[in-house]
């Protein structure tokens, strides 16, 4: 698929395999490459780029934290009820409460899930993230 800005005109040009199109606006849905499985390889990525916008750095999200503590592997399996706050340099960035899941490696489940996109933003930064429970 190719999709192409006409210089001076208010249309895009839209080439699929059998067919082609115009259109006034494109709404670009590709995906990124978290789930490759899925056909989503991050190549919309670059045709974002070749329509001239900024593509700001991946992160992941909605994912379970790692702990540097070893006592989770003793904790693995057991849910519970609980409040999760997460700080990046000492202020809190984020809090939410849910059922928690202990991990062999941490910790898992929707409020950690919830708190993760900031627990990412602060390690791209090079930020001191924690949480406490």
């Amino acid at each position: 698929i190719s999709v192409k800005k006409e210089n001076g005109k208010r249309f895009f040009k839209i080439q699929a395999e059998k067919e082609n199109f115009q259109a006034a606006a494109v709404i670009l849905a590709a995906g990124s490459k978290a789930a490759p499985k899925s056909g989503s390889d991050g190549s919309g990525y670059a045709l974002a780029r070749k329509l001239g916008h900024t593509i700001r750095p991946v992160l992941p999200a909605l994912v379970q934290l790692r702990c540097r503590e070893k006592s989770y592997k003793q904790l693995a399996g057991i849910r519970t009820q609980a409040k999760i706050t997460l700080y990046l340099d000492g202020e809190t960035a984020d809090t939410d409460t849910g059922e928690l899941l202990f991990t062999e490696y941490g910790i898992s489940g929707i409020p950690v899930f919830q708190v993760s996109r900031f627990a990412s933003l602060g390690l791209a930064r090079k930020c001191a993230v924690y949480a406490v429970l």
